[in-house]
Order: structure tokens, then sequence, then C-alpha cells
């Protein structure tokens, strides 16, 4: 009877164990999902980071043809009038750029700091992805341990 009641609570423990070992392996799965996202999201952002990069560049340098072209027509023309409605549009223009060249900066910023929260995420989420794996390693082996006195149970009883 002694060895019916040792058998019973071991198969109620390996049942216990494996309901545990399940719940840790979807627990896992889920955060595997959740990397899987993260990552994506940082990728995306990366590459939107290069994108508003060269958008930036590219107005920077078109800003400062605008002021070269506005220096050349003040030094070519000779009417102070041509001069001053060509200088007022390119002003204007440079002025644009220049809130456009601010803007993608602010947003190049955001980008940044997400980006850098994006990967403080990630690393929390491996760090506890890689804590599951311990736990879910140690699952199995105390699950196998039982299966084995189980199986010995069983043999004895044989």
């Amino acid at each position: 009877m002694d060895q019916a009641a040792d058998s019973s609570e071991l198969l109620r423990r390996i049942e216990e164990l494996q309901r545990e070992k399940d719940e840790k392996q979807n627990s896992l799965e889920l955060l595997l999902r959740r990397i899987e996202g993260l990552q994506y999201e940082m990728d995306e952002k990366v590459d939107l980071v290069e994108v508003l990069t060269r958008q930036v560049e590219n107005l920077q340098r078109e800003r400062d043809e605008l002021r070269k072209d506005i220096e050349q027509l003040c030094m070519q023309q000779a009417g102070p009038g041509y001069v001053s409605v060509a200088t007022r549009m390119l002003t204007q223009r440079t002025a644009a750029l220049e809130q456009d060249i601010e803007n993608l900066q602010k947003k190049l910023g955001g980008c940044l700091r997400e980006n850098q929260n994006l990967q403080e995420e990630l690393a929390e989420a491996y760090r506890i992805k890689s804590q599951l794996a311990e736990l879910h390693g140690a699952a199995l082996s105390k699950v196998s341990h039982f299966d084995l006195k189980y199986v010995a149970i069983l043999f004895n009883k044989l």
C-alpha cells in the first residue's frame, strides 16, 4: 500500500511538473514572438533613421547651394530691385528648408530615442528568455528524474 501511495504521489508530481513545463514553454514561445516583433520594429526604426538622415543631409546640401546662389545673384545683378526679389524668394526657400531640417532632426532624435528604448526592451526580453530557458531545463530535468522513478516503481511492481 505504501508503494501504491508513493506511486500515485509520484504520478501527481509528474503531472504537476508537466503542467509547469508546459506553462513555461508557452511563456517562452510568447516571449520569442515578442522578441521577433521587437526586432522587426527595431529594424523598421533603423531604416527610418537612415532615410531621415539622408533627407537631412540632402536638405542641408540644398540649403547651402541656395545660399551660394543668393550670393552669386547679388554679385551678378546690377539692378537692386531684381536682386531684392530673388534674394527674398531664396531666403524664404532657405527658411523653409531650415524648418524642414529642424523638423527632421527632431524626428530623427525621437527615432533614435525610440530605437534605444527598443534595444533596452529587447535586451530585457533576451534576459527573460534566458531565465525561462534555464527554468525550462530545470523542469525537464525534474520530469526526467520523476519519470525514471516512476519506471523503477513500475518495474518493482512486476
